[in-house]
């Protein structure tokens, strides 16, 4: 899996968001499934971050095979996995 084939702008350099925001942040531990050339991929949002002139927020994913990649989040969520499953993960249940 190629991290750079979507996501924000890969020049843009990245700062953290404050904890109290991640801790709001409804995306903040969503797993998502994503294919790519008739492959599926798996993996959740390891950290939020944004971009420091544009402020952006960008979702850092780690995949299974331990490839990262940053999404927006309407990439996030169109990649969503629904499901009992996800919700106890969000609910740190887990």
């Amino acid at each position: 899996m190629d991290p750079q084939e979507q996501g924000g702008d890969l020049n843009e350099e990245l700062e953290d968001i404050p904890p109290a925001e991640k801790e709001v942040d409804p995306l903040r531990h969503a797993q998502i499934r994503r294919e790519v050339n008739g492959k599926e991929y798996f993996g959740h949002v390891e950290e939020i971050e944004q971009g420091k002139i544009t402020k952006e927020r960008l979702y850092r994913i780690k995949y299974e095979d331990g490839d990262l990649e940053h999404l927006t989040p309407e990439q996030v969520k169109e990649m969503l996995i629904e499901s009992a499953l996800q919700e106890a993960f969000s609910m740190g249940l887990q």
